[in-house]
């Protein structure tokens, strides 16, 4: 007969082991980062908070990180704003909705640009996008017109991208889950050897609560209330075998 003891710890490495490989953390690998860290760090220090870096499966399908952080209500707008943009190409930042085409939300400059000091944010206000929650806003996306005027269109999804590679990375911040920096690389991975930089355009997106009650809270994950019932299981054996 398996003792109390020997029950325990199977089901906790069972649950560890579970717990491993749903939370592997994964991210893109940022090869030339001092553009990026900057950027980062300056708007941390500009927002008294801290940017933290958002795992790739989860900013894969934009749609489904924001249902998650926000839940399911229409009381959202969305707005945003080019914090840099170090690209030689032609960039539109948009999204893929649902019918998988490509929606353009706002040009970006051709040019070594980039915000540095509170003025230049202050001289660039957000863009307000005439759009609510719940959207067909499945994944971000840039498209790039090259030097053969052929559009490549690159999101966080690698599915979706000509190279299979992810081509976007978020941040969120600690203090708001509504707060993104997202940072896209235009090159491709094969075809024109990619820097992996991703400061070829950087963009600071927020969702504003317009809503009148309490904005809503996400619900806790599966698999914390997976573990917690299988120890209120394990509790419950053992009082009765007491």
């Amino acid at each position: 007969m398996i003792s109390h003891k020997k029950f325990f710890a199977s089901w906790l490495f069972m649950l560890i082991l579970i717990s491993n490989t749903a939370f592997a953390l994964n991210y893109t690998e940022i090869e030339k980062t001092k553009v990026i860290d900057d950027i980062i760090s300056y708007m941390g220090n500009y927002h008294q908070s801290n940017f933290e870096r958002v795992t790739d499966d989860v900013d894969k399908h934009w749609l489904k990180m924001i249902e998650t952080n926000i839940g399911y209500t229409n009381d959202f707008k969305l707005e945003g704003r080019i914090l840099a943009s170090h690209a030689g190409y032609d960039n539109e930042f948009g999204y893929i909705n649902n019918n998988g085409d490509f929606i353009q939300l706002f040009d970006a400059p051709q040019t070594k640009w980039q915000i540095v000091n509170s003025n230049s944010l202050e001289q660039t206000p957000f863009i307000e996008f005439e759009m609510t929650l719940p959207s067909d806003m499945v994944h971000l996306a840039i498209r790039s017109e090259n030097e053969k005027n052929y559009p490549w269109i690159w999101t966080s999804n690698p599915d979706l991208n000509d190279d299979s590679l992810d081509h976007m990375v978020t941040w969120i911040n600690s203090l708001n889950p509504l707060h993104y920096i997202i940072g896209f690389e235009d090159l491709h991975g094969f075809k024109r050897n990619s820097d992996w930089d991703f400061n070829d355009l950087v963009v600071e997106l927020r969702y504003i609560y317009t809503g009148s009650g309490p904005i809503p809270t996400p619900e806790p994950g599966t698999l914390l209330l997976l573990g917690l019932g299988l120890c209120g299981l394990y509790l419950t054996r053992v009082k009765r075998m007491i």
